[in-house]
């Protein structure tokens, strides 16, 4: 029952995030160590992250996800990580057509999921290990969404000034 309650979450996170997922991503600047989406890291004893939003107001940055990089959009509404299943394959999970057994109800209609545990999730000198995750067929998905499965294992994360503060 937990497992239906945390998909149908994430189903929620994904029908509204999906408009802005076809937003275009705006330009990226680098600052502080190599993280895109206007970062501006704190030195590593703080492991503190803040990231800029975009002109459509969304938090993107590049993570390092088992080890390669990958473009993430930072989801509140979303409570798990989301990837596609292409990206599954970059980073090394394998996930088969069997694995997709548990179903979401999203806006967009019922679609099927595989769930994943990530090792290592890293942003800056952030990094959090073991942190579970769905794959999502590609046509269903159009850029990995950082959930609350990433999120809560952070010691706070908020809003200020137009920044999203991370702390690990």
């Amino acid at each position: 029952m937990h497992r239906v309650l945390v998909f149908s979450a994430l189903a929620i996170g994904l029908a509204l995030a999906a408009p802005s997922l076809l937003s275009e991503i705006s330009g990226v600047e680098k600052r502080g160590q190599v993280v895109a989406g206007h970062v501006e890291v704190q030195p590593a004893a703080r492991r503190t992250v803040r990231l800029d939003a975009d002109r459509s107001g969304h938090y993107l940055a590049d993570f390092r996800i088992n080890g390669r990089k990958v473009r993430g959009l930072i989801d509140t509404g979303a409570s798990a990580i989301a990837i596609s299943r292409t990206t599954a394959k970059e980073l090394g999970l394998r996930v088969s057509a069997s694995d997709f057994g548990h179903l979401v109800q999203t806006a967009n209609g019922t679609i099927a999921v595989a769930p994943v545990m990530l090792k290592r999730i890293e942003l800056g000198p952030i990094r959090v290990q073991n942190v579970r995750a769905i794959v999502i067929d590609d046509d269903r998905l159009a850029h990995t969404l950082i959930g609350m499965s990433f999120l809560n294992r952070l010691r706070s994360f908020r809003v200020e000034n137009n920044r999203l503060v991370l702390d690990l």
